[in-house]
């Protein structure tokens, strides 16, 4: 049984999970989301955990908890534990949510079998959900239509040196990060003023490999919740323009960023063998917002989100342009060796398939990433947990059709 209490949403606990830190939660409520954190109280844990209600109209909402969760019970108790909070959260959120949907960060309990048997994909959901509500009362947990982030995700290991590093890198990842940079692309932090321009390539991206773009309030979002914690005189050079905005005259905090990124360009001989980078304090997260030129080309960009000890890539962007000069590559180099300045020992690249499935429609993204070395975690993904069931289903049909329609 829980017991919750309410709490302000920037005294959430220190996490390495982004998106249950109160950054997140000013990033979303930016974005039309009402976010609410809740201390959690059981017989055997404590923790706290960030909720946030998305409006379904006709006075509904859905209640969802990204990536959270934190700390997982055992295996067997993934939904009587669920089930629990499920019960707990109905009764302090109100009338109006329809239903709570965990983007679940816990390990997948098919995980050892899946890398066991080399199997490509998890069970299907019927299965899933048998296994999910054993133990349960009201056996009310339902594998969602699509998974909110990602339900499998490559985390490159950063302990070690810079070279111990690259020793991990597949062999042809090595030769193309050497490539860029003997073609003289450079990677650099960039100053907010440049959205736009990374937006540009980011739809590009998008385009090119068939998946439908976040709108540009989305970055934009990333970057002013990112300003409370910065003085008022820094936060009105900072904050990113509309694209429309042609003419900003770019005064973002250059010199700061450009100084700061500098360090990335010594070597590890400075830092005496088995230490580890100066870990530093945030007050949440930092943002890294790098592009990478050729020339005066902006050819790829990036945003990571720097959150305890763990990196996130959240965005990325290529051009068409001179692929050739295998601009990702250096790209994602620079961020790795940033985040470990700034204390990392986990870069988190995001979503890839479970498994090498050539006939995957993201198999080229699989085989990019896991090039950079590091472990593909397979997580438990998206669960709901209907409460008006009538609502929860009209929902679900409107998410189906959603997922396939054409982009």
């Amino acid at each position: 049984m829980f017991e919750l209490s309410l709490k302000r949403t920037d005294a959430l606990l220190p996490t390495d999970i982004l998106f249950q830190t109160g950054y997140w939660a000013q990033v979303k409520a930016r974005l039309g989301y009402t976010p609410k954190a809740f201390d959690l109280a059981a017989t055997d844990r404590h923790g706290d955990v960030l909720v946030l209600l998305q409006p379904m109209g006709r006075g509904r909402a859905m209640a969802y908890v990204p990536q959270g969760p934190e700390h997982a019970p055992a295996e067997e108790d993934y939904g009587p534990f669920l089930e629990d909070l499920s019960e707990a959260l109905a009764r302090n959120l109100g009338p109006s949510v329809a239903f709570i949907r965990y983007d679940l960060p816990w390990a997948s309990p098919y995980a050892d079998d899946m890398r066991a048997h080399g199997s490509n994909a998890y069970p299907e959901p019927r299965i899933r959900e048998m296994r999910m509500n054993m133990g349960t009362r009201n056996w009310n947990l339902r594998k969602a239509h699509r998974d909110m982030t990602v339900a499998s995700s490559l985390v490159v290991d950063l302990t070690g040196t810079e070279q111990d590093i690259l020793a991990r890198m597949k062999p042809k990842t090595r030769y193309n990060i050497g490539l860029a940079d003997r073609k003289d692309v450079r990677v650099d932090p960039a100053p907010p003023d440049m959205l736009p321009v990374f937006h540009g390539l980011y739809r590009q991206t998008a385009l090119r490999n068939g998946f439908a773009p976040c709108g540009y309030e989305q970055f934009q979002a990333l970057f002013r919740a990112r300003l409370r914690g910065l003085s008022p005189a820094r936060a009105k050079h900072a904050a990113p323009p509309h694209p429309a905005r042609a003419d900003w005259p770019g005064e973002g905090d250059w010199h700061g960023w450009c100084e700061w990124a500098g360090a990335a360009d010594r070597t590890d001989a400075a830092r005496p063998t088995g230490t580890s980078a100066p870990s530093a304090t945030f007050q949440d997260a930092e943002l890294l917002f790098l592009l990478a030129r050729h020339g005066t080309d902006v050819l790829a960009g990036a945003i990571v989100a720097l959150c305890g000890t763990t990196a996130h890539f959240l965005y990325g962007a290529s051009s068409n342009e001179k692929r050739q000069c295998m601009a990702p590559y250096a790209m994602h180099w620079k961020a790795m060796r940033l985040a470990r300045l700034h204390g990392c020992t986990a870069y988190d690249m995001g979503a890839v398939p479970p498994g090498l499935d050539p006939a995957h429609p993201f198999h080229g993204l699989h085989r990019f990433k896991t090039g950079f070395g590091g472990r593909v975690e397979l997580r438990s993904g998206s669960w709901d947990y209907p409460i008006d069931h009538a609502a929860h289903r009209d929902f679900c049909n409107l998410e189906s059709l959603e997922r396939h329609r054409p982009s």
